[in-house]
């Protein structure tokens, strides 16, 4: 399990935190949860990985621009 957060400012915004977690699950599988505050922006997503390629799907809310959501490929070497 991997668990880290931030806490950061700019002269435009307060104070705003995040925090995540990644849970690496049998069989090469894991989740991610994490939050980030100020505005409040919830995530999560899941990972594969296959020989050296690695899949991950993520999901993310904006209380304006509602869900956003993405994929990613990559590979290590």
């Amino acid at each position: 399990m991997l668990i880290v957060g931030t806490i950061s400012s700019t002269p435009t915004c307060s104070v705003a935190d995040s925090f995540g977690l990644e849970y690496m699950l049998p069989e090469r599988f894991r989740v991610y949860a994490g939050i980030k505050t100020n505005p409040l922006l919830p995530s999560f997503g899941c990972g594969y990985t296959l020989l050296d390629f690695v899949v991950d799907v993520a999901v993310l809310f904006h209380p304006v621009l509602g869900v956003s959501t993405g994929v990613g490929l990559s590979y290590s070497f």
